[in-house]
């Protein structure tokens, strides 16, 4: 009987409490690979896998019920040193012919660059068109045709001092080009400024026989005639006022002109000369108590 309970001790016959033990498990190869990882450890599992022809045994696993989340299986090498991390492949040049290929990536941001840029109002160089150039010059006077102008001029001088002198001349001597860029540069300002105080660059005529007034009995009159010469016209204005005098030039371009007339200006409608009327042009004479001009 004592050796029944012993017996029983062992086997839970009896009434005392035998141990907790722990349920008998079924063999590994039952469980499948959670279970051999639970017994022998993530190391010994990933061993065993690349013993079986997987190398890359970074694999994703689960740990057991109740856990509630994943991590990645990385692992050592055997020899127990870690690899350097991949280095990026250089373009082959060589392959390439020399010349390293533009990725999708690189082209796609090269794109869009040109597209913000299109965008914001700002167009690539090369994408220009070819502005058209425009016949109008910088100052706006443009060719209006040919002009035959007769002015008169009153002077204290006899026509054999016109003769000597060779015609007449400014008082202050200047350049054609430089005196009329200086006009071009502001044309209203430039005749303004010569009907307050009268420029020694200009020699002034008027387009009546009373020379705006200044004729007198005691002055000769002379008659200047120009041919086949060029009329300007200035640029629009937005008002009488505003308007700008009109050029006449020997030469079709202002910019190779060599004799040129300003008018007319003012009040009294002054026809100007830059730098001197040549002898040649001056054509008649009245002197002072007749009515009527006599060649010079």
């Amino acid at each position: 009987m004592h050796d029944r309970e012993k017996t029983g001790s062992h086997t839970g016959a009896g009434t005392g409490r035998a141990p907790a033990r722990r349920p008998a498990s079924a063999p590994l190869e039952q469980h499948g690979l959670l279970g051999l990882q639970a017994a022998a450890g993530n190391a010994a599992v990933v061993q065993m896998l690349r013993g079986a022809g997987r190398p890359r045994a970074r694999e994703q696993h689960e740990h057991g019920a109740g856990r509630g989340h994943t991590s990645a299986v990385q692992t050592a090498p055997a020899d127990g040193k870690r690899k350097p991390p991949p280095v990026p492949k250089k373009p082959d040049r060589l392959r390439d012919g020399g010349t390293a290929r533009t990725s999708g990536a690189e082209q796609t941001v090269r794109t869009s660059g040109a597209e913000q840029a299109a965008s914001a109002g700002q167009t690539p160089a090369a994408a220009e068109p070819a502005r058209a150039q425009s016949d109008t010059p910088a100052h706006g006077y443009t060719l209006a045709g040919q002009a035959d102008l007769v002015c008169y001029r009153a002077d204290g001088r006899p026509p054999e001092a016109i003769r000597q002198a060779n015609g007449m001349r400014s008082r202050a001597n200047t350049s054609v080009a430089d005196e009329l860029a200086l006009f071009l540069q502001d044309p209203n300002a430039y005749t303004q400024a010569h009907v307050r105080s009268p420029k020694p660059t200009l020699v002034s005529t008027a387009l009546d026989e009373e020379c705006g007034g200044y004729a007198t009995n005691d002055r000769h009159v002379y008659r200047i005639q120009v041919s086949g010469w060029h009329r300007f016209a200035p640029p629009p204005a937005r008002s009488r006022i505003l308007a700008k005098p009109t050029v006449y030039a020997n030469s079709t371009s202002l910019e190779t002109a060599t004799a040129v007339v300003i008018g007319p200006v003012g009040s009294t409608q002054e026809m100007d000369f830059i730098g001197d009327i040549p002898l040649a042009a001056i054509t008649g004479c009245r002197r002072p108590g007749e009515n009527d001009f006599s060649p010079l």
